[in-house]
């Protein structure tokens, strides 16, 4: 008889989705292997149904656009290639944005929903994360008459940056939107958590190139003077304070 914890074990394995369940397994339990199949069949919907639902919780907005018949087939085919390698399942489903790259050729699907998808999941993974704090107006100020050029700026901790070529955040404003088209220019997304509040910014690529720049603990003066040919230099400060007030930055060890 094998030990418990074996038991316990192969339990589990056995209840996976999809799983092939050997002889050997069926050993360990009383009655034949209908009857044990058939025990086993209600916990795999059970588990089946609470990674489906998770699913669904974590990209609303995909489901609704793929309609929800179609979203419950991706699902399925999901689940039977990725299965949750840890027992807390906010942290299961970050690959599905690829799973939906590698199908939209072959479907009528709106072009962007892996990039929505993306989205989906930097929004939910986000409440996981750092905790921003927020930037005062008359601490910023403060920093700018003492420190001058030598203040140092960060993105926001653990923040994701999304870049799509389409407008995803109609579709969190205005819901289902079929003529959603690609554009000449693209659109930056930042994603981050700051006093308790989930937070999406649009912004312009300025505003990237300025982030992007700041996130290597440079100072101001170095990184104006290396986005130069890139950014309007005569809006920098105007674009600065911007992100000041979003709290798209925190001060660096001042």
């Amino acid at each position: 008889m094998n030990e418990l914890w074996q038991l316990q074990k192969n339990f589990f394995l056995n209840c996976k989705p999809g799983s092939d369940t050997t002889d050997s397994f069926y050993q360990n339990f009383i009655g034949s292997k209908a009857l044990v199949e058939e025990r086993l069949a209600i916990y795999r919907q059970s588990i089946y149904l609470s990674l489906q639902q998770a699913l669904s919780s974590i990209y609303p907005h995909t489901a609704k656009l793929l309609t929800e018949e179609i979203f419950n087939q991706l699902t399925e085919q999901f689940l039977a290639k990725q299965l949750p390698t840890c027992s807390d399942l906010n942290y299961f489903g970050s690959q599905f944005p690829c799973f939906l790259q590698e199908k939209i050729s072959l479907h009528d699907w709106p072009v962007y929903i892996a990039d929505l998808a993306t989205l989906e999941w930097a929004w939910h993974e986000s409440i996981f994360h750092y905790n921003n704090p927020l930037i005062k107006s008359e601490d910023w100020q403060q920093c700018l008459r003492e420190k001058g050029d030598q203040i140092i700026l960060l993105p926001p901790k653990e923040s994701s940056w999304i870049i799509s070529a389409y407008p995803l955040h109609l579709v969190w404003q205005k819901g289902y939107d079929a003529t959603l088209e690609q554009h000449n220019q693209l659109f930056y997304f930042l994603i981050w958590q700051k006093a308790g509040v989930r937070c999406m910014e649009v912004l312009t690529s300025d505003a990237y190139l300025l982030l992007n720049g700041l996130s290597a603990e440079k100072t101001l003066l170095d990184v104006c003077a290396e986005i130069t040919n890139e950014v309007d230099i005569v809006n920098f400060p105007v674009l600065l304070n911007k992100l000041v007030r979003l709290s798209c930055l925190y001060l660096y060890n001042f």
